[in-house]
């Protein structure tokens, strides 16, 4: 097998390109997107493996998927899904979602706090949301049906 030699690939001016990044791309929005849907249908689960809840892990998966398509997005655009992002980020910072009840000291179980929690799922579901019709808007998701010839499988 050859080997892979990054100083000769980089001193080839004009040449093209050994693989498509695009595709690579495309998969990686896509494994972001699958995260972030399979996190938010339990978005009360504590995941021992990355200690955490769902909710932030859905959270944090929105946030780079936003990176991944924020050079194709207007200013304005932007600073929204910014904006919304510093919002949902001081919810988790500072709004309990759960209280610890205490018994001679030691946790004997939490309670989840409604209101706090109510607040933020609602202001995920708007994020995700976003991020989802900007994700479409901007021609990374699959193509409408109204022009077929776009699809990689034609069905």
């Amino acid at each position: 097998m050859a080997k892979f030699d990054l100083d000769d690939i980089t001193q080839r001016e004009g040449s093209e390109s050994l693989i498509n990044s695009a595709a690579l791309d495309a998969i990686r929005r896509s494994k972001l997107q699958a995260a972030a849907s399979s996190y938010l249908i339990t978005p009360l689960t504590f995941s021992q493996e990355d200690k955490s809840y769902h909710y932030v892990l859905a959270f944090n998966s929105m946030c780079q998927l936003f990176c991944e398509i924020s050079p194709k997005l207007s200013q304005k655009e932007i600073d929204s899904i910014i904006k919304g992002q510093e919002e949902i980020q001081e919810m988790i910072d500072k709004n309990n979602i759960f209280k610890s009840r205490f018994d001679y000291s030691r946790v004997v179980g939490t309670i989840l706090m409604q209101e706090n929690w109510k607040q933020l799922r609602k202001k995920l579901w708007d994020f995700n949301l976003s991020i989802k019709r900007l994700v479409d808007a901007r021609g990374f998701g699959s193509p409408d049906k109204a022009d077929p010839r776009k699809a990689v499988l034609n069905m």
